[in-house]
């Protein structure tokens, strides 16, 4: 069972989508009902699957995907009330399922891909404008992106750029300013090397975050931080605890 989020993304025949909460709705009481309510439907659809399974005596695996806590954490931040009720409507649908299975030769595991940190609007950081005259493109956002900026640095201005960061107390503390080729030493990137086909995109520079300040667009600015009503947003991407963080839940007779 999926999010409509993922609809298309598989061949599967046996494919059981969920409603998705509408953004307008996200924040209020109707947004986590809807969102509760849409798991519960998969909850009901695993129940199923592995009931049918069983009748006819054979082995199965269900997959339950659901992109709630993600959409809700991204809009509100994760401190936020509704995300809270989210979450435990989402434990007590979770205990319900295994109330269903745990009498059966069955296992649940319950993961996820990665934590959540708020980012409060005056952690909302734009690149000055020093340092965006020497750049060709900066990869940033506020839902993630921020967290570990892509920064492409127009050519043989790599020095320049690395003494004008220096410059910004800011940026020093909040920052870690990598080249792409220090990250990969580090292992940032995974084990493996980098394929030619990808490091282009990776630029000259990775500016990880240290704590919760994040790398935005003007525009997000505008939007986010510097206008009447400035609101948090959720993200993650860089390697705090709180980011890296995933629950690993095994249940099982």
């Amino acid at each position: 069972a999926f999010t409509e989020f993922y609809q298309g993304m598989t061949n599967s025949n046996e494919l059981t989508t969920i409603q998705e909460t509408a953004a307008e709705t996200l924040g209020t009481p109707e947004g986590s009902a809807v969102a509760l309510k849409a798991f519960a439907a998969g909850v009901d659809a695993t129940l199923k699957a592995v009931a049918s399974a069983e009748q006819h005596m054979a082995k199965s695996y269900t997959y339950l995907y659901t992109a709630h806590p993600d959409k809700h954490c991204h809009s509100l931040g994760i401190e936020h009330p509704e995300v809270k009720a989210v979450m435990r409507g989402f434990d007590t649908e979770l205990a319900r399922l295994w109330s269903g299975l745990k009498d059966k030769d069955a296992a649940v595991v319950v993961t996820a891909d990665h934590g959540h940190v708020t980012v409060e609007p005056s952690q909302m950081v734009v690149l000055p404008e020093d340092l965006v005259e020497c750049l060709e493109y900066a990869n940033v956002g506020v839902l993630g992106k921020g967290r570990h900026g892509t920064l492409h640095v127009r050519a043989g201005r790599q020095r320049e750029f690395q003494e004008r960061w220096a410059r910004h107390p800011r940026l020093c503390s909040g920052f870690l300013l990598l080249t792409v080729e220090d990250a990969v030493a580090e292992g940032i990137f995974g084990p493996d090397p980098i394929k030619s086909a990808v490091r282009p995109r990776l630029g000259d520079f990775l500016a990880v975050s240290l704590h919760r300040d994040t790398l935005v667009s003007p525009g997000e600015a505008a939007m986010f931080r510097d206008c009447a009503h400035p609101s948090c947003k959720g993200a993650h991407g860089a390697l705090t605890w709180e980011e890296l963080c995933i629950p690993f839940v095994l249940l099982r007779p």
